[in-house]
């Protein structure tokens, strides 16, 4: 089994990217690196690639646009009945 590459200022200095809004797993690409390295330089720097937040604020408006197609939906057919009876 060969021994793993030593974590380098270089290595630290690329997950800084994180700031930038590259995920994980392109950061570790870019330094060939493994994504549990790069998870292990940010905790070490007090960084996360925890996007929590910004995933339950896009569900919570993708919810209310599929409601307001919803609605919309409902409206049209209602519409063509009404044509179909006259």
């Amino acid at each position: 089994m060969t021994k793993p590459r030593p974590i380098t200022d270089k290595d630290r200095r690329a997950v800084r990217r994180h700031a930038a809004g590259r995920t994980r797993n392109e950061i570790a690409r870019k330094l060939k690196r493994s994504p549990s390295t790069v998870s292990k330089i940010a905790k070490d720097q007090g960084l996360t690639f925890d996007r929590g937040p910004e995933v339950i604020a896009a569900t919570e408006a993708r919810r209310i646009d599929l409601a307001a197609r919803r609605v919309d939906l409902a409206h049209r057919q209602h519409e063509d009945a009404e044509k179909l009876r006259e």
